[in-house]
């Protein structure tokens, strides 16, 4: 474990502990195991998007999604071994910015992301695609960095401090 800045962190569904630091990669404790394992930035499609992760959670399908504050978003699959990625040039799901400080899975197939100066994003994971309409536009808030969001009693707080949004 090098760096000794941790900036996020969180406990997956199967136990493991990720931690995500401020220029020294993703650390995380697999399962069963007592040794960190690391994730590191690169341009080959096997490592993070970019280098300081500000926000890290879990979807329905047990992947990753890692929020940094320069590469927008990898989603790892830990099961496959295998990255993609959510940035401003991707498609079918893109980022207005690449500067995400929240992230949300809402039970029923969309993932909210909340970007700094870049506004809310929702992806419809279900379906793979874009937004129907441009929330950034749609919403007075440029920064969420906190997500709240009380559906059936379960809602849980994911990022920061800040200004909450429901």
């Amino acid at each position: 474990f090098r760096s000794k800045a941790i900036y996020s962190a969180f406990i997956a569904g199967d136990g493991s502990v990720w931690l995500g630091t401020y220029f020294g990669g993703v650390n995380y404790i697999p399962v069963n195991t007592y040794a960190f394992e690391r994730m590191m930035p690169q341009d080959n499609g096997k490592g993070l998007s970019g280098k300081a992760v500000s926000q890290m959670m879990e979807d329905s399908t047990r992947q990753i999604w890692i929020g940094t504050e320069d590469g927008g978003i990898t989603i790892y699959d830990p099961l496959k071994d295998h990255y993609s990625y959510i940035n401003r040039t991707s498609r079918p799901f893109y980022l207005g910015i690449n500067n995400v400080h929240a992230s949300h899975d809402d039970g029923m197939g969309h993932i909210w992301v909340g970007t700094f100066l870049g506004g809310l994003h929702e992806f419809d994971i279900k379906k793979e695609r874009p937004p129907s309409i441009p929330i950034k536009e749609a919403m007075p808030v440029r920064y969420p960095v906190t997500m709240y969001m009380p559906c059936t009693g379960t809602g849980t707080e994911h990022s920061g401090s800040g200004r909450r949004m429901a």
